[in-house]
């Protein structure tokens, strides 16, 4: 046998375990070579070492974790993330702490700011009307007193709301 051949099979021949030819072969090559039988030596320190460490009994909920562990592993090796997120109690459950709180945290962030910009809606200037408002300039105008489009990129959020509420002005006349 070669030296990785040995070194491949060397803690299963400690352990007593391999079969009784390779036993054999493992003990020729040992005899003849100092490097494997020092690496032999060595392991089974390490082994008799461990056997004398005995058992103990794994943390409280150790093999919960394992298990939810295992479970997310299996899941995200089975299907695509893609998949996953379509199932939104699926993805929730699986998210890591820091993924919820960005979500939530998101959520809200867009919740509070559709209510301050749609809370303009309703709070015009007294005596403002929408005739002859046609286009998301003039709503701005209209709303926020200034020309706040100005330094917007073109297709920028800000741009998509106000061509929305610019569309609802428009519904709101023909009425």
């Amino acid at each position: 046998m070669r030296c990785d051949q040995v070194k491949a099979i060397l803690d299963t021949y400690n352990s007593g375990v391999c079969a009784p030819e390779e036993a054999r072969l493992i003990e020729q090559h040992l005899k003849q070579c100092d490097l494997c039988r020092a690496e032999a030596r060595e392991r089974r320190r390490i082994i008799n070492f461990l056997h004398d460490f005995g058992e103990s009994d794994p943390p409280d909920g150790f093999h919960a974790r394992v298990l939810l562990a295992a479970e997310r592993k299996i899941m995200f090796d089975r299907e695509s993330l893609f998949e996953s997120l379509l199932r939104p109690l699926e993805w929730w459950r699986v998210a890591g702490r820091g993924l919820r709180a960005a979500t939530l945290a998101a959520s809200a962030l867009g919740v509070i700011l559709g209510g301050l910009m749609g809370s303009q809606l309703f709070n015009a200037p007294p005596g403002a009307s929408t005739e002859g408002v046609n286009d998301e300039r003039g709503v701005a105008q209209l709303l926020y007193g200034e020309d706040c489009l100005g330094a917007s990129p073109e297709g920028s959020l800000l741009e998509s709301y106000l061509a929305l509420v610019a569309d609802l002005a428009a519904q709101e006349r023909e009425r």
